[in-house]
């Protein structure tokens, strides 16, 4: 649903079953749009977890792999399918 509602305001976003996780990208982030940053997107991560939290009512870990603030193509995410709580 994030994935969908995203590209309706016209981010390029795609979300892919690979296994044991799911990979979450995002061409365009709004976060780190135009900008260099060292640390990552960790306000979309945050959104993820607190969606899935509303969603779910459990926790999961998220981490960013590729990150255009920092040099990559895409803001990407691995989401673990298996809840921590």
């Amino acid at each position: 649903r994030i994935a969908s509602n995203s590209r309706d305001l016209g981010i390029p976003t795609e979300l892919r079953d690979v296994g044991d996780h799911y990979e979450y990208s995002v061409g365009m982030c709004p976060y780190c749009y135009n900008r260099h940053t060292d640390i990552g997107c960790n306000a979309m991560i945050g959104v993820l977890a607190a969606t899935l939290r509303w969603a779910t009512g459990k926790t999961f870990n998220i981490e960013e792999f590729t990150c255009r603030g920092k040099g990559g193509k895409t803001c990407s995410y691995r989401i673990s399918k298996v809840p921590v709580e």
